[in-house]
């Protein structure tokens, strides 16, 4: 059901979204979902980044169907529920390898760390996007703590995305703003410190240091 490509069941889809993020709130029931094959790729699909219209009306929107838009992006419940879930898996050390190897999700979950210009001058954007931001930087604060050999490739897949760092940098010049978010960024910057490469590629984008 979560991958389900068709509008017309975005419902079902975010009913069995919303059950799936109770359910990993137990670590067998996770470390059984992980193990179903597929489990994986199914869930990265609820953070894909929509651009049809919304079928609910700006004042009808409840706090958990709550969206930004800029452009053609949307960040609509399916997207906050899919960085929930993944969260709540990243507590788990035995999945935080499952969750670096699954195909294009790193990035994706990256790619949700975009502070974006608007974040700063457009109060009516805030609120969902600073929630997006939240949820994907715990989650990658999760992950690049991880221990052993599957922390070490954590945290090389993920400072080599140069959105990591950029992103972190951006989220660093709110000037007092949105503190929480700040210091998530830096519990990320100094975990990833702990690989040689990491610190290559903090110190190579301006302004970090």
């Amino acid at each position: 059901m979560l991958n389900w490509k068709d509008h017309e069941e975005e419902e079902i889809k975010l009913s069995a979204a919303e059950i799936l993020s109770k359910l990993t709130e137990k670590k067998q029931t996770s470390l059984r979902i992980v193990a179903i094959s597929g489990s994986m790729e199914s869930i990265s699909s609820l953070l894909h980044i929509t651009n049809h219209p919304s079928r609910v009306a700006p004042e009808e929107v409840s706090e958990k169907e709550i969206m930004y838009d800029q452009g053609n992006y949307k960040y609509s419940a399916l997207n906050h529920l899919g960085l929930l879930i993944m969260k709540k898996l990243a507590e788990h050390h035995d999945i935080c390898g499952k969750i670096g190897k699954t195909r294009g999700l790193l990035p994706r979950i990256v790619d949700f760390t975009d502070p974006r210009e608007k974040l700063r001058i457009n109060e009516t954007m805030t609120e969902s996007h600073v929630l997006v931001v939240k949820r994907s930087l715990e989650l990658l604060k999760n992950l690049v703590r991880t221990a052993g050999s599957a922390g070490a490739l954590l945290r090389r897949r993920i400072s080599t995305n140069v959105f990591t760092i950029s992103n972190i940098r951006e989220i660093l010049c709110f000037e007092g703003k949105h503190v929480k978010l700040q210091m998530l960024g830096i519990h990320i910057l100094t975990s990833l410190g702990l690989e040689d490469d990491a610190k290559e590629s903090i110190g190579s984008i301006g302004g970090i240091l």
